[in-house]
């Protein structure tokens, strides 16, 4: 009985070492912009918005409030409305919306990257969250609660080009006679500066 106990902990240990070893070899996945080095995107990974909680205080813009005001908070969840599923039928695509790489690449976040970008805090029922626009938040958060990282990959500031890669016109939102996205109008929405010191 010893025996096997022995066994299957060192056959444990080696997977755990292989699971290491592969977390290691696709963290490179996590990259998330041009910029970002090969030593960045070995660290960062993708928090989601329960690593976002300090931006609830006014004094730094409450910008969690801002996103939960808006449709992206939601965007995940109207996936399971009738009207997603019967585009999605019509679309042809098989299988619930909010398994459906083709919905969730606009609907969610982080959706085509591997798991090992993902702390256990990330959802991605969260649907169109920071990290979304911002890319991965964990050394950003690690710094913000003390830790010291050598040259940390810095957040994305977003421009009206990121939003237009799913805000486009697309055959899928023709269907739902949707009215013609404004990006202008929808930016100024969105906006969720942080205040400037005084």
């Amino acid at each position: 009985m010893c025996g096997k106990k022995l066994i299957g902990g060192i056959v444990l240990f080696v997977g755990m070492i292989f699971t290491l070893a592969g977390s290691w070899a696709q963290s490179g996945d996590c990259k998330t912009n041009k910029d970002t080095t090969l030593d960045e995107m070995q660290k960062a990974k993708y928090v989601g918005v329960a690593g976002c909680t300090c931006h609830m205080k006014q004094s730094l813009g409450n910008q969690y409030n801002v996103w939960i005001g808006t449709k992206h908070s939601r965007s995940w969840v109207v996936l399971q409305s009738l009207d997603a599923r019967k585009l999605a039928k019509k679309m042809g695509i098989k299988g619930e919306p909010q398994q459906s790489p083709a919905c969730l690449k606009c609907h969610g976040s982080a959706v085509s990257l591997d798991t090992l970008c993902m702390e256990a805090t990330f959802h991605i029922e969260d649907g169109v969250q920071c990290e979304t626009c911002h890319g991965p938040a964990s050394q950003h958060v690690a710094i913000k609660m003390g830790q010291k990282i050598a040259a940390p990959m810095k957040l994305k500031i977003p421009t009206k080009e990121d939003c237009m890669m799913c805000h486009k016109e697309k055959k899928s939102h023709e269907m739902l006679n949707k009215k013609k996205f404004n990006i202008d109008k929808a930016w100024k929405k969105i906006l969720h500066p942080i205040p400037k010191s005084k």
